[in-house]
């Protein structure tokens, strides 16, 4: 007979003794068993292409490697025994090493001698010829900036010559558990979900004689396809804008230049009451996905009303102000639109015509007491999340497939067209720039972008209030001096912009207003180096360039800071001068013929293709163009770029912004930035277009806004390495008040080559120009 405390001492003795057989004889069954039960219990492990893992034989996986967790995840997720190479300083950490020992760990590091080096390399090749699995994290180290960094080449030294399969792998979700260096560091955080979800997805086997670069191309294209497998991860638009009001009510939520300023609590509250003003009791049917037509500048009440449509199962449709009548006409035609909210000040303002089945701001709030007010912010306040999603938001609430806007497209090379982009399409944009932007909770962002402009909707309206974040709108993005005021004001740590609006904010803003900046974004044209550096020179900020489309919600890359120094013990490169950046995760490139599609090696110009749950649904109303654009879930830019070795983008132009002259392609946009390089200006005070030649098809234009030497500049011209070809005549330089501009701040194409057309013709019924 024992009493209690014997027997619990005769226990635990019998539990030590068992534990010491167990690792003496399996020890590698045993931690195997041990993981499986830590990582399942702490993660929801979701597994895809598991087939693709041979069931017998040797192989190399390769993975990218975002967290701490990343080896213990790989191990869960397979039936097989896996030796990984690890960084030795890991290794050798006393509570890891035993049981990276017992596992058959390979350390491996730099600053070990070649000879040391050789020797791990060559410890991974023997057990891949003895049959056995190995994992390699080809990066060289856990991500700091958020995307996934170039491969190292050290696996093409282990499979050389051998005749086993390399397998490529990703986790995906990973980057936001307390492993992974979100907020700038590693552990010291709270989890946000227990167990945490995370999908590990296994590509086909490629071949041992892979290159680096092909191999990083292929674990690219499968983090694309990982991220259209969140799930219950991923929230339609105005749920996630619950989800944050509830969280965070009293945080400062919105303001803009008219003196309004919200916090979430009374945001939610205003969306609550408009959505129910504007479209109760109106005998139509809600949530039926209607287009709405929204016509307002950048501003809260614009924000609250395209909310508003959200909740009501609607779909808001931001309206170019700045277009032609026929063109807004169109659109409206296009969505089918019963209903166009604006407001009467907005149109007096801008000289802007009233159409049929408008609906005026002014109007639907002028009649609201302050006792109705009152009893929108009691229920905002005291309903939970749950109960407002079940009363108040109309349609279905969870298929993040859904359109949530049509984006029509500039219009610069032609007729707008409707871009349905999905709640999908938007939040993999909002969450990408969560992660490399290194979002903090009290980060306010200047609105000053439209939101008929992907970039404006995406960036300034849906994901301040997605993530929870403070910003703040005003309604003309080159009224440089109101908008260094609010940076001033509400100590904005996010701009984003245009090179044209930067250029304006150069001028006239002062580095005391962008003291608080912490990351400037430009988009939408390619960002000349010589602004990038003078934005630097006076604000002590370099503005990183993104690269996107509409079609593309927009973001499909972007540069970042660079983690730590050369110096540094560890450091990362972000961003490189002339490119664009890394692809933004979730989102895969590549570059192709554009005659044949055959897929180009790295630092070879081809034509731009996109992949990812950034790709639109499709051209709203036409079938046939999105069939020509997105083929097999690629989509075709029309950009031409290079991919370097370490991923990089680098634009090269577009096909759109090229002349055929004599049978070669002439691209614009190298001899606007050569133009401007010898003129010594970064603003862009030059348009390169072309217009009909009857012997070359096309000849090359120059639209000018200063008064230039144009004898000198072209002897310049010609006194650089540029092909003949890529130099306009003398005669085809033409002085013009201003380059025309759409309301997007990009340069209207169309308008451009209409006028310089224009000039051309009358300058030869003059005689001043051969015919």
């Amino acid at each position: 007979k024992f009493n209690p405390a014997q027997l619990f001492f005769v226990l635990g003795v019998f539990s030590v003794g068992m534990t010491l057989i167990i690792l003496k004889i399996l020890p590698e069954a045993f931690i195997r068993l041990l993981n499986w039960i830590l990582a399942h219990s702490l993660y929801r492990i979701k597994v895809v292409g598991h087939e693709n893992i041979p069931a017998e034989g040797g192989g190399l996986l390769v993975c990218n490697h975002v967290t701490y967790a990343d080896p213990p995840l790989v191990l869960a997720s397979l039936e097989r025994p896996v030796r990984f190479l690890a960084y030795k300083e890991i290794y050798n950490i006393p509570i890891v090493k035993p049981f990276a020992r017992a596992i058959k760990t390979i350390p491996v590091s730099f600053k070990d001698s070649p000879k040391a080096i050789l020797e791990s390399l060559r410890t991974a090749r023997e057990a891949i010829e003895n049959g056995e699995l190995v994992c390699i994290f080809a990066e060289g180290g856990l991500t700091r900036t958020g995307n996934m960094l170039s491969f190292k080449k050290g696996f093409e030294h282990i499979m050389k010559g051998l005749n086993a399969p390399i397998i490529p792998m990703c986790i995906d979700k990973i980057w936001g558990s307390i492993f992974s260096f979100e907020n700038g560091k590693f552990f010291w955080k709270l989890p946000k979900a227990i167990p945490y979800p995370v999908t590990i997805v296994f590509g086909k086997p490629m071949s041992p004689a892979s290159k680096s670069y092909e191999v990083r191309e292929a674990v690219q294209e499968m983090t694309a396809e990982a991220f259209k497998l969140r799930g219950k991860e991923r929230k339609k638009l105005h749920i996630a804008f619950i989800d944050e009001a509830k969280k965070y009510p009293f945080k400062f939520c919105m303001a803009d230049s008219s003196g309004k300023k919200l916090n979430y609590l009374e945001t939610l509250a205003s969306v609550l009451l408009i959505s129910d003003k504007l479209f109760r009791g109106t005998g139509e049917t809600r949530g039926d996905n209607e287009k709405v037509g929204i016509l307002l500048p950048a501003s809260c009440g614009a924000s609250l009303v395209n909310g508003a449509s959200l909740f009501a199962g609607k779909v808001p449709v931001n309206l170019n102000f700045t277009v032609s009548k026929e063109s807004l006409l169109s659109c409206t035609k296009q969505c089918n639109m019963r209903k166009i909210v604006t407001s009467k000040i907005f149109l007096q303002k801008a000289k802007l015509e009233k159409f049929d089945n408008m609906v005026f701001l002014e109007d639907v709030l002028g009649s609201v007491t302050p006792k109705e007010k009152l009893s929108y912010v009691f229920r905002a306040l005291t309903l939970p999340a749950f109960l407002i999603k079940r009363w108040f938001v109309k349609g279905d609430k969870k298929n993040v497939n859904d359109v949530a806007t049509i984006i029509f497209s500039s219009g610069s090379t032609g007729r707008p067209k409707g871009v349905m982009l999905s709640h999908g399409n938007i939040f993999s944009n909002i969450e990408a720039l969560y992660q490399i932007l290194r979002v903090k909770s009290n980060d306010v962002i200047m609105g000053a972008l439209p939101f008929f402009h992907s970039f404006g909707f995406t960036g300034t309206l849906c994901m301040p209030v997605g993530l929870g974040l403070g910003v703040v709108y005003h309604n003309n993005p080159l009224d440089a001096g109101t908008v260094g005021e609010l940076v001033q004001k509400y100590k904005a740590t996010l701009l984003m912009g245009t090179p044209t609006f930067l250029s304006a904010y150069l001028r006239k803003c002062t580095p005391e207003q962008f003291k608080s900046l912490r990351y400037v974004v430009a988009g939408a044209e390619k960002l000349k180096q010589a602004l990038s550096e003078a934005f630097r020179e006076k604000f002590g900020i370099v503005p990183f360039e993104g690269y996107g489309a509409t079609e593309l919600s927009p973001i499909v890359a972007m540069g970042v800071p660079d983690y730590g120094t050369s110096e540094d013990k560890v450091h990362q490169v972000g961003h490189k001068p002339g490119s664009v950046g890394h692809p933004i995760p979730g989102v895969a490139v590549k570059t192709v013929d554009p005659d044949t599609g055959v897929r180009k090696p790295y630092d070879e110009e081809g034509l731009l293709l996109v992949k990812g749950p950034n790709v639109m649904l499709g051209y709203l109303g036409d079938e046939e163009k999105t069939k020509e654009v997105i083929q097999d879930g690629w989509y075709k830019t029309g950009d031409m770029a290079k991919i370097d070795e370490d991923g990089f983008i680098h634009i090269t132009d577009r096909l759109s912004r090229f002349s055929k002259i004599g049978g070669e392609m002439v691209p614009h946009i190298k001899i606007e930035e050569k133009i401007l390089e010898i003129l010594e200006v970064v603003e862009p005070i030059c348009a390169v277009t072309s217009v009909p030649d009857e012997k070359r098809g096309e000849r090359l234009a120059v639209l000018y806004t200063r008064e230039l030497d144009i004898n000198a500049l072209w002897d310049k011209l010609n006194a650089t390495d540029f092909p003949k070809l890529w130099i306009p005549k003398r005669e085809d330089f033409f002085q013009v008040p201003e380059i025309p501009l759409l309301g997007s701040g990009k340069l209207d194409l169309k308008k451009i080559k209409t006028l310089a057309c224009e000039i051309r013709q009358q300058k030869q019924i003059s005689g001043e120009v051969e015919a």
